[in-house]
């Protein structure tokens, strides 16, 4: 048996209409926002690499100027790599 309802079919379409659009707008935007968390994670490693290499120059250049001669290097420090890029392209 079919139940008798009061709301016309106009507004079932529409509300089935929207809940499709607002579905795919939720899905877009999550699908973006994992994009963009994607992108980033390489780029805060290379900010954190970069921070602790400028964290090691400074303490060369302390001990530098606080005992005159600089420190014995275990390994060479390869020049600060500062790029300018997008976040998002």
């Amino acid at each position: 048996m079919i139940a008798a309802t009061d709301v016309p079919l106009w507004a079932t379409l529409l509300i089935g209409l929207a809940g499709g659009v607002l579905g795919t707008l939720f899905t877009i935007g999550h699908e973006r926002g994992a994009e963009f968390r994607t992108k980033m994670l390489p780029l805060a490693d290379e900010f954190l690499q970069t921070l602790t290499d400028a964290a090691n120059r400074v303490g060369d250049v302390r001990a530098l100027v606080t005992e005159g001669q600089a420190p014995p290097k275990l390994q060479p420090t390869k020049p600060l790599n500062i790029s300018r890029r997008p976040v998002m392209s």
